[in-house]
């Protein structure tokens, strides 16, 4: 046998004998993600959230295979300081010789860049025990924010030998909601609907105001259209949320429904409006300046006998119109919009709105039904 025969018998023995060390064949067998939970625990990770008013999303979010995909939520705090997300695994071809540990990671493939720190995982049968992945402070966006992370599930390590390259099991994706701080009533156990809605046009906010200010502009732009003739709101606060969110083409609404939503909306993302009822002379009819309704595309005069808004740190929110904000809205054209966004007094609100001598009514919470 001459040098070279024997340079690469000694590299085969070699190389077989690595397999034989691993336990694991390689290339490695299929190995799958079974399990992924975001809200498992009493605290420390995801929030609970509702599908709708009867149904809970549960853990595991995501399983068998991604056939169950339901959205998670964090709130800011908790996003930013880095939460833990539970996964099992599972390895159809499992056999007993396959005892030493992989060194396991969750790689991002999309933005954020949230990338889950490696674990070992040790298999004593074909399903992995729970792997709880850590994440590093400040790798989430410290912000609102509706996302969707893709994971690459990758072996970094076979019983502490370095794999290069770094070895594919799998992959997943999910989608998932930042919110400002815990949601409130009506929204302590925020609906998916809304959460897509408020966190989708609150998206990168970091303070209320601003919170405020996106959403009324968000639901101002959206499809709803002002209209005084439908309504989706009993007595003053209760807001058919179903009924609401159902709407899939336009979605019209009065003045009550706005309001309710608005409050709504910014309760899922832990911030508490009120409305207010505003009305002339107990109940009599009166009218508006020029204002630019939502849906609409041409200013007009309104005439009712009351008319209701949203109010935040003793501002007006007012989603179902625009206002005149020029020094004289009772004159023509040229006019300036204004958005009532949080950012308006009561006492600017109504020299902007009308020339009657209006009252602005109690506060009063919204709720659903």
């Amino acid at each position: 046998m001459n040098w070279k025969n024997c340079i690469f018998i000694s590299q085969l023995l070699l190389i077989l004998f690595s397999i034989s060390l691993y336990g694991w064949d390689l290339p490695l067998k299929e190995i799958d993600v079974k399990e992924i939970s975001f809200n498992y625990t009493s605290s420390g990770d995801a929030m609970t959230i509702r599908l709708n008013g009867t149904s809970y999303i549960t853990a595991p979010e995501w399983s068998n295979g991604g056939q169950t995909n339901n959205k998670f939520a964090y709130d800011r705090s908790t996003a930013y300081n880095g939460p833990t997300v539970k996964v099992i695994f599972w390895c159809e071809d499992w056999e007993s010789t396959d005892t030493q540990p992989l060194t396991i990671f969750g790689f991002p493939c999309s933005e954020p860049t949230w990338s889950l720190n490696e674990q070992n995982v040790t298999f004593s049968q074909q399903e992995s025990p729970p792997v709880h992945f850590t994440t590093s402070q400040g790798v989430l966006p410290n912000a609102v924010s509706s996302f969707r992370i893709d994971w690459s599930w990758r072996v970094s390590k076979i019983d502490g030998v370095q794999q290069v390259p770094t070895l594919y099991l799998d992959g997943t994706s999910h989608d998932g909601f930042i919110v400002l701080s815990s949601p409130i009533s009506p929204q302590s156990e925020p609906w998916v609907g809304v959460l897509d809605k408020a966190c989708g046009w609150a998206n990168g906010t970091t303070t209320a105001s601003d919170c405020i200010s996106y959403l009324t502009e968000g639901l101002y732009n959206s499809s709803a259209h002002y209209d005084p003739g439908v309504t989706h709101s009993s007595g003053s606060g209760g807001l058919n949320l179903t009924g609401v969110l159902s709407e899939s083409d336009t979605l019209h609404m009065d003045c009550q429904d706005f309001s309710n939503y608005i409050n709504v909306l910014a309760a899922s993302l832990g911030l508490s409006s009120k409305y207010r009822r505003i009305t002339f002379n107990n109940g009599q009819s009166f009218e508006t300046y020029q204002t630019l309704s939502a849906g609409y595309d041409d200013w007009g005069q309104k005439g009712f006998p009351l008319h209701q808004i949203s109010w935040y740190n003793s501002n007006v929110i007012d989603a179902s119109m625009k206002l005149d904000s020029d020094e004289h809205p009772e004159t023509q054209p040229p006019r300036e919009p204004k958005l009532p966004s949080g950012d308006m007094s009561e006492l600017n609100y109504k020299n902007k709105f009308t020339s009657f001598n209006i009252a602005f009514g109690n506060e009063g919470d919204s709720s659903i039904y």
